[in-house]
């Protein structure tokens, strides 16, 4: 799959729907840093946008509504990741705006949102660390199957897309998702059940469709 057509997807379909402040913050506050987030980070470890949300609305907070540079919500969890460039938000802060950002988040944990913040610094010069952060954060909340060290990524992005689908998934379907010839996808499909993470459906002569193993323990559908 191409990064710069999924994300111009992505992008896409963030302004549906969105009028006014909200869509004014998308196309102000979505920026070099938030860009460069989604590329290094998020999408070589996760290797989709499904559930991802920019610059999203948080209402019903004190002092009215907030923005969040990504939230990710995905039953039965909402994740909140903020971005920080060093120095660029406490220079132009005065203390009591400084207060403010700490309620802010207090409150964000008070209603049950998980805050995550990474650096400009990290983000940019060690984008592999935050990527291993990223997965093994999605792997204790929605199971551990994107830490896997022995998967490859196209086998990661299989294995996410029948956790996310939560059904059968069939060859042609898999081939379009991954965006790979039908023998590669049947590769794929044969290593994913070879290691116990998918099987065919039962009572099927001729393999037309797979299942999420449900004897894997590694798997939960949440």
């Amino acid at each position: 799959m191409s990064y710069e057509r999924e994300y111009a997807a992505f992008m896409e379909h963030q302004q549906k729907g969105r009028s006014r402040e909200s869509l004014r913050r998308l196309q102000e506050g979505h920026g070099y840093l938030e860009q460069l987030f989604l590329q290094q980070v998020w999408w070589p470890a996760v290797g989709s946008f499904e559930h991802l949300y920019a610059e999203y609305e948080v209402s019903g907070l004190v002092q009215g509504f907030r923005f969040l540079d990504f939230a990710y919500l995905r039953p039965p969890y909402r994740l909140c990741f903020e971005l920080d460039g060093f120095g660029s938000h406490a220079k132009d802060l005065n203390r009591w705006q400084f207060a403010d950002q700490l309620q802010r988040q207090n409150h964000l944990i008070f209603e049950d949102w998980k805050v995550f913040r990474f650096a400009l610094d990290d983000v940019k010069e060690k984008p592999q660390r935050c990527q291993l952060f990223i997965q093994q954060l999605l792997g204790k909340y929605y199971g551990s199957l994107l830490t896997a060290p022995h998967f490859s990524q196209k086998e990661r992005q299989l294995a996410q897309f029948f956790v996310h689908l939560g059904q059968e998934v069939t060859p042609s379907s898999a081939a379009t998702f991954l965006q790979t010839s039908r023998d590669h996808t049947r590769r794929i499909l044969s290593s994913l059940r070879a290691k116990g993470i998918i099987v065919p459906l039962k009572g099927k002569q001729r393999i037309r469709a797979y299942i999420l193993n449900p004897d894997n323990s590694r798997v939960r559908l949440d």
